[in-house]
């Protein structure tokens, strides 16, 4: 496939037209990915929010430098402010000892 910078530029021009907000959310690692993973989708659903999860699994012992990219929709976008509050506020990951542990090391 060829990159087209024109492509991207209106595709953004589209999302700006239909006030879609589009957040970049950088992960430093997963220890449980499968259960983060599994979190983040009903997050998504349950706030009505699109977007992708981008993470290598060939990572040992555990995926580092973890990409979301989240898009929410222009009628009730509060969305995304709702799940930035939840990675911090509520239990998503497991620590090294395998205790529950909040999101502290994300930046957007």
């Amino acid at each position: 496939m060829r990159f087209n910078p024109s492509n991207i530029q209106s595709s953004s021009s589209k999302n700006m037209k239909a006030g879609i907000q589009t957040t970049v959310i950088h992960f430093d690692h997963m220890n449980d990915y499968q259960g983060y993973t599994k979190l983040l989708s009903k997050w998504t659903k349950q706030l009505r929010l699109g977007g992708v999860l981008f993470l290598s699994l060939h990572c040992k012992p555990r995926p580092r430098h973890i990409f979301a990219v989240l898009d929410s929709p222009p009628i009730g976008g509060g969305g995304t402010a709702e799940f930035l509050t939840r990675l911090r506020t509520q239990n998503v990951d497991v620590n090294m000892r395998g205790k529950p542990c909040k999101e502290s090391m994300s930046t957007v």
